[in-house]
C-alpha cells in the first residue's frame, strides 16, 4: 500500500471512531431491514425447520452436544449449536434467526475495520488514513449485495460465522505480534477464534495456513531460509491438518461422502474442468455485483464441445498463471501476492470436487476482500485529495446499499425468489421445481401447472413438481389426476419425504373417506415423525372415526412437534376440558411459548 507524505488534512476529527461505528451499524440495519421478515428458504427447511436435532427441550449438556454434533455426520458443531439455541428461544419465528445473522454481519464488519486499520498502519501509512480506509472497506463490504446469501439465507450462517471468527483471529494475531513478548494473551485469542472459525465451517481450515503466510509476508521476509526459521510453525500446521484430516475422514463421514459423490448429477471430470471457470467468474462478480447477476442458482454447463473444452483449459491456464505470478513475485509485490493467496485460500475448500453446488455467492463472504480492499484503500492511503477519494467510495457504497436493499426484498417471497432464479438460470430444473412449488402453495394454479410442467420437461423425476401438480388438481376437484401425481411424488421422493402422503390424506378427508385418509396420514408420519400438520389432521380423522384416545394422542404429538402452534394447543386444551381434565389443560396453556386470548376462557373456567 502507498505511504503518504505529510498531510495536514490527515488529522483525525475528534470522536471519529465513535461516530463511524454507529453510522456503519445504522446503514447495515437499514439495508438489511427487509431481511428480518424473510421466511425459511430451501435448505433452511431441511437443516432447521425439519431438523429434529435442533429441537432441544432444555439447555442441558446432553441436549447441547446432541444439537452440535447431531448424528456425527456433520462438521459444523458451533453453527449447529447456535441454530439450536435460536430454536430454543424463538422456535420457528425467523426474526430471531435473522437477528443473529445480522449481528454476525456487523461483528465481521467491525473486525474488518480493526484488522485492516492495524494492517495499514503496519505498512507505514498515516494512522488516520489507515483508520479511515479500514472504515470505508468495512462500509463497502457490509453494503455489498454479494453478502446477502451469507446473511439473509439463514442456513448460510455457517459461512458468516466462520468469516467473523476468521477476521478477528487475524486481528488478534496482529495484536500479539505488535506486543512481541507480551502478546501471549492475544495469540491465545487468535488461536481460539481460529478454532471457532473451523468449528463453524470447514472452509476455515485454510485459516491457519493463511495466518502463517500473513506472518511470513509482513512480519518476516519470504526469502531463502524461511523453512528453517519457521520449523515450529510448520510442525504445528502439520499437526493441525493431520488432526483435521482424521476428523473429516472418520468412518461415518467417509461413507456419507462416498454416497453423496455417487449420487451427484455432474460427473467428476466435468466439475474439475469447470471449477477454474467458476473461480474466474467469481472475480468478475466481485467487480460487478449488480442485481441482474445475483441468483440463488447459477448455471454452468459443459457439453464436451471443442469450444467448451478450450474455455475450460484457458481458464485453468489463467488461474495457474495468476497463482504462479503471485508466488514468483511474493517479495516484490507482497500485497498483490497475498491478495491472490487470500482469494484462492478462501475458496479452496469449496473449489474441491465435492458433492456440493458448483457456484454459490455466500462463498465470497471474505474472498471478495482480496479485490475490494486494494480498490478502496489505495485511493485513500496514497498522497492526494482524500476528500475526493472518500466521496467516490461513498458513492459506490450508496449504490451497493441500493442493490442490497432491493435484493433483500426479493428474498421476502419464496415465489419471487424462485421466479428470479428460474429467469436467470432457465435450464436448471431445480429453479423451476421450487418456483412451481411456491406457486402451488400460493394457490396460483394456472401458473403453477405451466411452471411444473416446464420443470418436469427438464427433469421428469422431480418429486416436488409432481406433488405441486397434485395440489393443483386437488384444488380443481380432479380426484384421479391428483391421486396419481401424489403417488408418483411419493414414489420419487426420498426416505423422509412425507408431503405427498400428507396431501393424499387431505384428498381423502375432502372426499369423506376418513379411514383411507388416516392410512395416508400415518404414512406421512412414518416418513417424518415431526410432521405436526400430519399429526393434527390424523387427529381430526380419528375423531370422525370415533377413535377418541387416538384423537387426543395425535393432538399431543402435534403440539410436541410444533410447540408454537396455538390452534393445535387450543383445541387440545378444550378437548381436555371436555373430558374433565382441567389440570392438564391449564398446564398445556401455561407451557405455551406465547399467550393467546383464546386461552382466557379455559383458564377462567378451570379451578386454579
Amino acid at each position: 500500500m502507498p505511504k503518504p507524505g505529510p498531510d495536514k488534512k490527515s488529522r483525525a476529527p475528534e470522536g471519529f471512531d465513535l461516530f463511524a461505528a454507529p453510522v456503519l451499524i445504522g446503514i447495515a440495519l437499514l439495508i438489511y431491514w427487509p431481511s428480518f421478515s424473510v421466511p425459511f428458504h430451501f435448505d433452511d427447511l431441511e437443516s432447521i425447520v425439519k431438523n429434529s436435532f435442533l429441537r432441544i427441550p432444555d439447555l442441558g449438556l446432553d441436549s447441547l452436544i446432541s444439537a452440535a454434533f447431531q448424528d456425527w455426520k456433520h462438521n459444523r458443531p458451533l453453527t449447529n449449536l447456535s441454530l439450536a439455541l435460536n430454536f430454543y428461544f424463538n422456535q420457528l419465528n425467523p426474526f430471531g434467526y435473522h437477528l443473529v445473522n445480522f449481528l454476525v454481519l456487523v461483528f465481521t464488519a467491525l473486525g474488518i475495520r480493526m484488522a485492516l486499520g492495524k494492517f495499514f498502519i503496519k505498512l507505514g501509512n498515516d494512522p488516520f488514513r489507515s483508520r479511515l480506509a479500514g472504515w470505508l472497506v468495512a462500509l463497502v463490504w457490509i453494503a455489498d449485495p454479494l453478502n446477502i446469501q451469507a446473511v439473509t439465507y439463514i442456513v448460510q450462517r455457517h459461512s458468516s460465522m466462520a468469516g467473523a471468527f476468521s477476521v478477528w483471529s487475524i486481528y488478534f494475531y496482529q495484536m500479539g505480534k505488535d506486543r512481541e513478548k507480551k502478546g501471549g494473551w492475544f495469540f491465545s485469542l487468535a488461536g481460539l477464534f481460529c478454532l471457532l472459525a473451523m468449528l463453524s465451517k470447514e472452509t476455515a481450515l485454510t485459516l491457519p495456513l493463511l495466518i502463517f503466510i500473513f506472518d511470513l509476508y509482513f512480519y518476516q521476509d519470504p526469502a531463502k531460509g524461511w523453512i528453517v526459521r519457521n520449523w515450529k510453525w510448520l510442525i504445528a500446521l502439520a499437526a493441525v491438518y493431520l488432526l483435521a484430516g482424521l476428523w473429516l475422514f472418520r468412518p461415518g463421514m467417509t461413507a456419507k461422502l462416498g454416497a453423496d459423490l455417487a449420487a451427484q448429477a455432474m460427473p467428476l471430470g466435468q466439475r474439475i474442468l469447470l471449477e477454474p471457470e467458476v473461480l474466474a467468474w467469481y472475480a468478475l462478480l466481485i467487480i460487478f455485483p449488480f442485481p441482474q447477476f445475483l441468483s440463488l442458482e447459477h448455471q454452468f454447463t459443459f457439453s464436451g464441445s471443442a469450444a467448451d473444452l478450450s474455455l475450460a483449459l484457458s481458464s485453468w491456464l489463467i488461474i495457474l498463471a495468476v497463482i504462479f505470478l503471485a508466488l514468483a513475485k511474493a517479495r516484490k509485490w507482497k500485497i498483490f501476492s497475498f491478495a491472490v493467496i487470500w482469494y484462492f485460500g478462501q475458496l479452496a475448500m469449496e473449489a474441491l470436487p465435492l458433492p456440493i453446488d458448483l457456484a454459490n455467492e455466500h462463498r465470497l463472504y471474505l474472498a471478495l476482500l482480496a479485490i475490494l480492499t486494494p480498490a478502496i484503500a489505495i485511493p485513500v492511503l496514497r498522497p492526494g485529495k482524500i476528500r475526493l477519494a472518500t466521496a467516490w467510495i461513498l458513492l459506490v457504497a450508496a449504490f451497493f446499499c441500493g442493490f442490497t436493499f432491493t435484493r433483500n426484498r426479493v428474498w421476502q417471497s419464496r415465489e419471487r425468489l424462485w421466479k428470479d432464479a428460474a429467469t436467470k438460470a432457465p435450464d436448471l430444473p431445480r429453479a423451476w421445481n421450487n418456483y412451481c412449488s411456491a406457486l402451488s402453495e400460493n394457490e396460483k394454479c394456472s401458473s403453477a401447472i405451466r411452471v411444473c410442467r416446464k420443470a418436469l420437461s427438464l427433469s421428469p423425476d422431480l418429486a416436488d413438481a409432481h406433488n405441486s401438480l397434485g395440489i393443483c388438481f386437488s384444488q380443481a376437484g380432479e380426484f384421479g389426476p391428483a391421486e396419481r401425481e401424489f403417488l408418483k411424488a411419493g414414489e420419487l421422493g426420498s426416505d423422509n419425504y412425507g408431503i405427498p402422503y400428507f396431501n393424499l390424506g387431505l384428498l381423502y378427508s375432502k372426499s369423506g373417506d376418513f379411514e383411507t385418509a388416516r392410512k395416508w396420514f400415518l404414512r406421512a408420519i412414518e416418513k417424518n415423525p415431526l410432521d405436526a400438520p400430519a399429526h393434527y389432521n390424523l387427529a381430526l380423522s380419528c375423531r370422525r372415526l370415533g377413535r377418541e384416545d387416538d384423537y387426543l394422542r395425535e393432538l399431543r404429538e402435534a403440539v410436541k412437534a410444533k410447540p408454537e402452534w396455538i390452534e393445535a394447543r387450543l383445541i387440545l386444551a378444550r378437548s381436555l376440558v371436555e373430558k374433565g381434565e382441567c389440570p392438564g389443560a391449564v398446564e398445556l396453556i401455561r407451557s405455551a411459548p406465547a399467550f393467546d386470548p383464546g386461552f382466557e376462557p379455559i383458564l377462567n373456567g378451570c379451578p386454579q
